[in-house]
């Protein structure tokens, strides 16, 4: 992403169960798309981006997108599958780390009925959620003080086996190496890199 002059960014992160819940659309269809705003959400939303694009008050702007979000949300009567949402949430306080057994025992559903639901729900397989997850709490940790002569530690401490095993998924999901995105002096967050798949 390159600009010229003075650009102003916003960014609405959702939680992984988000946009196909607020959108009542399978989230598969959603992966590594960039859709027009007013497409999806109808001709109000063209004129929210304008009220938004005029506001020079960041803390303002939140608001009114706060209150364009849950405005979206009470209207919407498809709620995201509470299994799903649970799973999801499972998922993130163990950092992406888990057998495919223990998520099928604490859902109750069979491996292929939850990649089914996944892919719908959220977008991708529980295993690739976890493996971004896992990518993301390793990249929270290298920044920490005590990684600064070495990350590791750290590549273990994200549930890693090795650095063989970190550089194959980190590779994976964002085509680049760990230490080659981590020399990047102006890198983008993980969350805007192009998934290679």
């Amino acid at each position: 992403m390159y600009t010229s002059g003075i650009t102003h960014l916003i960014i609405v992160v959702f939680q992984p169960y988000g946009m196909s819940s607020l959108l009542g659309i399978p989230a598969s269809e959603l992966n590594n798309q960039i859709v027009e705003l007013d497409l999806i959400l109808g001709a109000a939303s063209r004129d929210f981006y304008h009220q938004l694009s005029e506001s020079t008050d960041v803390q303002a702007s939140q608001q009114q997108l706060n209150h364009f979000f849950e405005t979206l949300l009470r209207q919407t009567t498809d709620r995201p599958q509470p299994l799903i949402t649970a799973a999801t949430q499972w998922i993130i306080q163990r950092n992406g780390c888990f057998r495919a057994r223990e998520l099928m025992q604490f859902t109750g559903y069979e491996q292929r009925q939850l990649e089914r639901k996944f892919k719908e729900v959220v977008g991708v397989s529980p295993q690739k959620m976890g493996s971004i997850v896992r990518l993301h709490h390793f990249l929270k940790q290298v920044q920490q003080p005590q990684y600064k002569h070495g990350m590791t530690p750290a590549v273990y401490e994200a549930g890693y086996y090795d650095q063989a095993h970190l550089i194959r998924e980190f590779r994976k999901l964002t085509g680049l190496t760990p230490s080659r995105y981590l020399k990047q002096q102006n890198r983008l967050a993980v969350n805007f890199l192009p998934s290679p798949d």
